[in-house]
Formats: structure tokens, sequence, C-alpha cells
């Protein structure tokens, strides 16, 4: 494939690539001369699982890998101790080796259900970093003045406000660009709080008389909630961990208008089938329930495999679909970390007017989740559930946990 083809098909669905000028010079450069380009991804395992989220750019990387070029994964076991400043706006408790090498170990399972093993090089920081004196240290913090370091937002930011600073953050950027170096990359990926970061390696790369890197954002993935991005805090994510089951249903949650952002960013679709998937949802010849079903279907098939899928699609329609709920259905979200009742739920949503209707409809097998019927009055919603209840003959109501 010819370099403009591989640009657009790389640039696609990206926030940013700086410069362009230099990637479209790359990939020219990459297709005469039949040598891949090395394209970096820093991960810092500082838990030990990750959501769908987190591997926004991992997609990305396997884009490069299907067209010749190399995945160099780094792993940050020495920036993981520090904690990525970026965003925060306050000091990151530090992690002990032991735990960043357990948690890197949990990465590395997840990553390879998206990257080519083949095509992957995996690095560890400790392999330079290890090796570091006092004197190198030092030479390595002289490349960033106090004034280029105030020009990252989240540095300026604490500083204004009066919040804390540990000089060791501040290491931070020179130590993911120094990464660079050693492995000679070609592209950074990363997403937009990312930029600071990776063009400090940009600026080293030059200095030290090396071709510079080009930065290259990806978008965030919206959590299930439609509000902020998907972040295990928030408990608006979807794990790699989860089941084809789970992620189907999860998916099948979030709200329509985040159909388009899943099937781009999140889902196995190529542009293409996500670009006709957004333009039928909006000539109304796909009702967006269908979207949601092939995005999750595709998302479950990307982590699981066509059988894990179809099996996920299938239990959904047989819960949902089969049993005639309306698309329309009434929807009640339940806040994190709170436990509710399903009567409780049910009144507050309107559905029944007492808890004493509420448990004559029990005592009638009035009240089902799934299909199947409640007889505990007493039945609390799990977390991280997402139940089809039905009241009666023609009361409908998802819960989400």
């Amino acid at each position: 494939m010819n370099a403009k083809e591989q640009f657009k098909i790389l640039t696609d669905s990206i926030v940013e690539v700086v410069p362009e000028e230099d990637f479209m010079a790359k990939l020219e450069r990459s297709v005469a001369k039949g040598r891949p380009l090395r394209v970096k991804l820093g991960i810092d395992p500082t838990r030990p699982d990750i959501h769908i989220g987190h591997m926004v750019p991992c997609k990305k990387m396997r884009q490069f890998q299907d067209l010749g070029h190399i995945g160099v994964l780094v792993f940050g076991d020495y920036t993981a101790r520090i904690g990525d400043p970026s965003g925060k706006d306050e000091t990151r408790s530090q992690l002990s080796p032991e735990e960043v090498r357990l948690n890197g170990e949990k990465y590395m399972e997840q990553l390879f259900t998206l990257l080519d093993p083949k095509k992957t090089e995996v690095r560890h920081q400790t392999e330079w970093f290890d090796q570091f004196d006092l004197y190198a240290t030092l030479q390595l913090l002289s490349k960033m003045t106090l004034a280029q370091a105030f020009a990252h937002e989240t540095y300026r930011y604490r500083f204004e406000k009066g919040l804390p600073i540990g000089l060791h953050e501040l290491c931070y950027p020179l130590m993911q660009g120094y990464d660079s170096i050693v492995i000679n990359s070609d592209i950074e990926l990363g997403d937009p709080a990312q930029k600071f970061n990776i063009l400090a390696g940009r600026d080293l790369m030059r200095e030290k008389g090396m071709e510079p890197q080009v930065c290259m954002l990806t978008p965030i993935l919206i959590g299930l909630d439609g509000e902020q991005k998907m972040s295990k805090s928030l408990g608006n994510y979807i794990s790699v961990f989860d089941s084809a089951a789970d992620k189907f249903g999860k998916v099948m949650s979030i709200p329509d208008f985040l159909i388009v952002n899943y099937a781009l960013y999140a889902s196995g679709l190529n542009m293409d089938e996500a670009k006709k998937l957004k333009t039928d949802i909006e000539e109304g010849k796909l009702h967006p329930m269908e979207a949601k079903k092939r995005v999750a279907h595709s998302i479950a098939e990307l982590y699981h495999g066509k059988n894990e899928a179809d099996l996920a699609l299938d239990a959904f329609e047989k819960v949902f679909s089969k049993r005639d709920v309306p698309d329309d259905i009434l929807e009640f979200t339940i806040k994190q970390g709170e436990s509710r009742e399903l009567a409780e739920i049910v009144i507050s949503a309107g559905l029944v007017k007492s808890r004493g209707e509420y448990r004559k409809l029990l005592d009638q097998g009035g009240v089902k989740i799934d299909g199947q019927s409640v007889t505990d009055l007493l039945f609390n919603v799990p977390q991280g559930a997402c139940l089809s209840v039905k009241i009666g003959k023609r009361r409908f109501l998802k819960v989400v946990g």
C-alpha cells in the first residue's frame, strides 16, 4: 500500500498529528526503503486491570501493525513509580517495584487481546534507567528549564493554585522523552493529555541529532454515563476482563448519542463501516437500538471472537427483544456506590404508586427481571447490573447499576 493510502487510514479518527508533513515524509520513506516505522506506546502499569478506553491507542497501533509497521510497547516500570502528573491536581501515590511488576504482567495479558505479538516489541524502562547514575540524571534534567516545564498546563495550574508539585514529577516528561531516544521512535501514540510529554520527546531526539518522532493523539472514549471519560474510579467503564455477555450488555446501556463514538473508537468496525452506521442512523435507515446491537456485537467479537459475540447477542435477544420490550424503554440509573431496593426504584420511576401496589403485583407474579419472576420484596439491585424489569403486562424499566 502506498504512503498516501496509509496516511488516510492511519489519520482517520485521530485528534491531532504533530506535524502531519513529517508523518507523511516518514511513510514515504518507509515505503521507498521497505523499512517499517517504529510506533511507540508508553504504558504505566499503575493498576492490574484496564478498560476498553485504555485500548483506543492500542487499536491504532494494531492498524499500524496490519500495514507492516512495528509496535513498541514501553512499560514504564520507572515512570509508574512517579505517576503521570498530566491532568492531576495532586501528587500521585508512588508504587513499589513489586506492585509495578505484577500490574505489568496483567497488562500484557490484556494488551495482546488486540495487538499482534509477532509485530510487537516489548521494552522496559529498567533496561536503561537502572544504569543511570546521578550525573546522567542531572544531565537529563538539564534539557528542560522551569519555564518550559511550567508551559505544561498541569504544572502551571497547580502552581497558580498553590498546590504541591514534587520535584520528581518534573522528571516525568523527560523520562518519557528519553524512552523515545532509546527505542528510536518514529511515532508516539497517546491521548491529548499526553501531548506535552510526547513533544518533549521530539525536542530530546532533535537535540541528540536524531530525526524527531511524530506525535499522534488518539480520541478519548466517553464512559457509560455519557458524561465523563471512561474511568474505573467513576464506575462508568467496560473492563477488558469483562465477559463477552457483560461487554455486550454494558454497551447496550449507553445513551444513543454515544453509539457512533463507540463504533469509531472501541469497536472492530472499520472506518467506512462506522461512518455508514452513523449515516444510516441520521437518515432513519437504522434504528438506534439495532445500531447499538451491531456495535455491541463488534466490541464483543473484537475481544472474544465471533462465537462468543454471537452467544452474547442471542442471550440479549432472548431477554429483551423476544419479550416485546419497547424500544423507548424508560431507564433508571443507580448512582455509583448506592444500593437500591427494586421496590423503591419502580416507585421512584412512577411504574407503581405505592409499596402496597408493588407487593400485590409481586404476589401475583407480576414483577419480572429478565423474564424471571421476582419473589423477594426486599430484592436489591446489585452494583454493575443492567436489568430489564417488567411490571404487569405493559410497564417496562431498564435499571442500570
